[in-house]
């Protein structure tokens, strides 16, 4: 790697980029033509939903663009020039963003206090014991609805994504559930499971969906598997509003 590289590695560093978005963007980089997503995942091993996810990321940080002039979009990298002065913002931004948290400092700082906003939203790690825990509890319990992406869950966690499979069939609450995006291996294997109190669906979403969601009767968990954390809501008025939507969704679905 030589001096270049590594300054520029150092800026997509900078810039929040993860190891993924890293690999996408150096092969976009070296190519004059620019590259289609199926090239890119070919090259890298990055599935092609993926990609997609990587490729929105470094657009929306000014890295790369899109050549929507043929048939099939073709990703090219800005200039150096460009990203210097991208770079440039983000560094005055950032610096403004500081100042600005500096002078409200202490504002924040209530709102780690605040019972008000902890009674009805907290925030954990989503490998915490606790979490887990309460949320095996809330299934056996309560009659609930979950969403997510099983493939994406399998790649990411299958240990989950087994414990969700093989619980499934012993349900002894009512569970509806909405996979999005199977395939049709994926979806067998969910039509296969036999349980009266078990329902099954499926919707395909055109943008990623990476999160689950579990609601019940008074409680939603929100968990983002790439960022390791879990959001629980316990606010009554946005659980029914979450339930609404979901409700929604499930009749559209097949």
């Amino acid at each position: 790697m030589n001096q270049g590289e590594k300054a520029l590695n150092d800026i997509l560093k900078f810039l929040g980029c993860s190891d993924e978005e890293k690999l996408i963007f150096w092969k976009i980089f070296k190519s004059k033509e620019g590259y289609k997503v199926s090239a890119i995942s070919k090259s890298t091993g990055i599935s092609r939903v993926r990609c997609y996810y990587f490729i929105g990321l470094l657009e929306d940080k000014g890295l790369i663009y899109t050549d929507l002039s043929s048939k099939v979009s073709i990703y090219h990298s800005h200039t150096v020039e460009d990203i210097i002065k991208i770079v440039e913002y983000k560094s005055n931004d950032y610096l403004d963003l500081i100042n600005k948290l500096k002078d409200n400092q202490t504002l924040l700082e209530s709102l780690m206090t605040d019972s008000f906003f902890q009674s009805r939203v907290k925030v954990h790690p989503s490998h915490s014991g606790g979490v887990m825990n309460a949320f095996r509890e809330l299934k056996n319990q309560f009659d609930f609805c979950s969403i997510y992406n099983a493939n994406y869950l399998k790649s990411v966690r299958p240990n989950i994504y087994d414990e969700f499979m093989n619980l499934a069939p012993q349900k002894r609450v009512k569970l509806r559930e909405l996979i999005v995006n199977a395939d049709e291996s994926m979806k067998k294997k969910y039509l296969d499971i036999e349980s009266t109190n078990y329902e099954v669906r499926f919707v395909d979403f055109k943008d990623p969906f990476f999160s689950h969601i579990a609601i019940f009767k008074e409680t939603v968990f929100i968990t983002s598997f790439n960022a390791d954390y879990t959001i629980e809501i316990f606010d009554l008025e946005m659980v029914k509003s979450i339930q609404t939507l979901y409700n929604f969704v499930w009749s559209k679905s097949r």
